[in-house]
């Protein structure tokens, strides 16, 4: 929930790009990646594509949009500077664990980038731990939950065992 824009924006972009190549890179997230990115855009982002080239793709004049095709959805995220957007609006719900991961990990990243976005989820903390250590592993950043995850979060959606979903 919110906006990027401008330096913010850029690097999310960086970040975003850092996590879906780490994962493509490194060999014990090989199953993973394949489970969370659609085929073509792990085609796409595996070695020898560097997370510079793809974020090159998303600080582009002509796209300005950060996209990430799932293996059951899309992660889109505009910049605002480019789009004129005032709010956006971003939720990934699937039945799938690994692509709701990988989309909590994209999310967790760009909102470290920005104080203008919130990251909600009906993931739990505990789920949302993969989440964070992609972000952690790939990026250097540190995501933390803020007040909107705690007063959106719900609890009444059955939750699935995801500790095995990383390796």
């Amino acid at each position: 929930l919110g906006i990027i824009k401008g330096k913010e924006y850029e690097d999310a972009a960086l970040a975003v790009a850092e996590i879906i190549t780490g994962i493509c890179k490194e060999e014990k997230y090989e199953s993973f990646s394949y489970k969370a990115l659609a085929p073509g855009w792990r085609m796409l982002v595996q070695p020898p594509a560097t997370a510079e080239d793809i974020a090159s793709r998303y600080q582009a004049p002509s796209e300005r949009a950060i996209d990430v095709d799932l293996t059951d959805g899309a992660f889109f995220l505009p910049d605002g500077d480019f789009f004129g957007t005032t709010e956006h609006h971003i939720w990934h719900t699937t039945k799938h664990q690994e692509p709701r991961i990988l989309a909590a990990s994209l999310y967790l990243a760009v909102k470290c980038c920005s104080q203008d976005l919130h990251f909600f989820s009906d993931l739990n903390e505990k789920e949302l731990e993969s989440a964070f250590k992609l972000v952690r592993d790939f990026t250097g950043l540190n995501p933390e939950l803020d007040e909107y995850y705690y007063r959106y979060l719900d609890l009444d959606v059955p939750k699935k065992n995801v500790e095995s979903s990383m390796t």
